[in-house]
């Protein structure tokens, strides 16, 4: 799999894939911990269960956003290009993967170097396109007066585009950092950084954290918790309200019960209005939720890579625990990139109906026509009928007439 490897030229990530299940120097050495065998073992089971069901999970989600009403939706926008971004990650880590059934492709020239841009390229991309739609969400609660005006799918298709296209440029020297290496010691090729881009690397490293860790995580926690403030100030101000016997409707009711005079339009915009609020609020919750797990599953490779740079590179290197730590991490850091579609079952009330609503189309279908070919039997009946009843149908129409005019 892939995993910090700690040189003592440098303290850059390297790319590397642990060695197959079967080679002598995999964790059977007895040097090497049970804790990380076990560890590893259970590594090599999980990720192709990881990569099928999140690939498919992130189709699926793609799909349901842009094939239901979901679509309207600018948070939609920036979901989908997230679930595309994860689903590329998952992709390149299968080639890895391989490398434990001796399908050792990865260390192969130009495959090597593709598959460490992509996974650099991703990852910096799916943070902050989580970044992104927290930002959005901040705007959207916060001022939900420039709501209309900033969070539009036109202005969500740039943002992705502007993200794709630094992502892609900043990480562009992976193509060229990266390179299958013959290591000596172990009679191996193994795609990992070039020699004569350690030090460039090295910086390189140094800029990468900040871009994937430092900024959006920092952006994203001190947003969410705004978000949460203020929603957690607008719940205390509807139920002081509800105590005083002060209640906002559609309608315009005041605490005494009575309603305002206002016309039907008035009643059908104002429910609208308030039809949109509750999607928004919905919306709202779902994405805190997805934003705050991707924090939790990350922050601890994070943090131990930081680790990396303030330990010394012999003192990690002996220490086993360390290393159960760093596969944990990495497993929980992996796993983010496919559970999002259960994120947004577990969390989101207009997914689930989205959702639903593309799993019974078939369903839909069949009642559709079952009921076209009952109002066809009956057309017979249907045409006697009006026959019948004109004219008392003509003294409704003229009745509905007047009550519009009035």
């Amino acid at each position: 799999m892939i995993y910090y490897n700690f040189s003592d030229s440098s303290s850059e990530r390297d790319l590397e894939p642990v060695p197959p299940m079967n080679d002598s120097n995999h964790p059977n050495d007895p040097t090497l911990s049970n804790e990380l065998h076990e560890i590893e073992i259970f590594e090599f089971y999980y990720t192709p269960i990881l990569i099928f069901l999140g690939t498919i999970g992130n189709a699926l989600s793609v799909y349901v956003f842009f094939k239901t009403k979901l679509k309207k939706l600018s948070s939609s926008y920036y979901l989908s290009a997230l679930a595309i971004s994860d689903s590329a990650f998952l992709l390149s880590l299968l080639v890895v993967w391989l490398s434990f059934v001796r399908v050792d492709i990865f260390n192969k020239d130009i495959i090597c170097q593709t598959i460490v841009y992509l996974t650099t390229f991703t990852s910096f991309l799916s943070i902050w396109l989580v970044a992104a739609f927290t930002v959005e969400r901040f705007v959207a609660v916060r001022y939900p007066l420039l709501r209309q005006s900033v969070c539009t799918t036109s202005r969500a298709k740039l943002m992705i585009g502007i993200m794709v296209v630094a992502s892609m440029m900043i990480y562009s020297p992976y193509l060229v950092f990266a390179k299958p290496v013959l290591v000596p010691e172990t009679g191996r090729v193994i795609c990992m950084i070039d020699n004569k881009w350690q030090f460039a690397a090295g910086v390189y490293n140094y800029v990468d954290t900040v871009l994937t860790f430092v900024l959006p995580v920092t952006t994203i926690v001190v947003l969410n918790g705004c978000i949460s403030r203020t929603i957690w100030q607008l719940a205390r101000v509807r139920r002081t309200m509800t105590t005083h016997g002060v209640t906002v409707q559609s309608g315009g009711v005041a605490g005494n019960g009575r309603a305002r005079g206002r016309r039907p339009g008035t009643f059908v915009r104002n429910n609208r209005l308030t039809s949109s609020q509750s999607t928004q609020n919905k919306v709202t919750k779902m994405l805190l939720f997805v934003s705050t797990i991707c924090l939790c599953f990350n922050l601890p490779s994070y943090v131990l890579r930081i680790l990396t740079y303030v330990l010394e590179n012999k003192v990690l290197e002996e220490n086993n625990h360390f290393k159960v730590l760093m596969q944990f991490s990495l497993i929980l850091s992996y796993t983010n990139y496919g559970i999002n579609f259960a994120l947004y079952c577990i969390s989101g009330q207009n997914f689930r109906k989205a959702l639903r609503s593309v799993l019974c189309t078939r369903c839909h279908r069949d009642d559709t026509t079952g009921n076209a070919e009952s109002r066809t039997n009956s057309s017979g009946f249907s045409a006697t009928s009006r026959k019948r009843r004109a004219p008392f149908s003509t003294n409704n129409t003229q009745e509905m007439t007047l009550l519009n005019v009035l």
